[in-house]
């Protein structure tokens, strides 16, 4: 990958980013998430939205890779707050 390329990458990604938490409903979500992991239902009735509008937002922080999904040993999705480790170059 080439060097404009990277950079292209990384912009790409601050984008989305920025993008995501542009809605304080999404800030919100991951301050839930923060707390634990939750299901779409349990994220509708702390934040005050319906299920729909939740599952909307929780998808866009999906795409920019802010929550990820994994399923409960009832077969439910649970969305958590991705947590990477972030490293500075030295």
């Amino acid at each position: 990958m080439e060097a404009r390329e990277i950079k292209d990458a990384i912009f790409e990604q601050f984008a989305r980013v920025g993008a995501t938490t542009s809605s304080s409903k999404r800030v919100e979500i991951i301050d839930i998430l923060d707390q634990g992991d939750r299901d779409v239902e349990s994220i509708a009735t702390v934040s005050a939205m319906t299920a729909a509008n939740t599952s909307r937002h929780r998808q866009i922080l999906r795409q920019a890779g802010v929550v990820s999904r994994k399923r409960d040993d009832s077969r439910r999705a649970v969305r958590r707050l991705r947590t990477r480790e972030v490293r500075c170059p030295s």
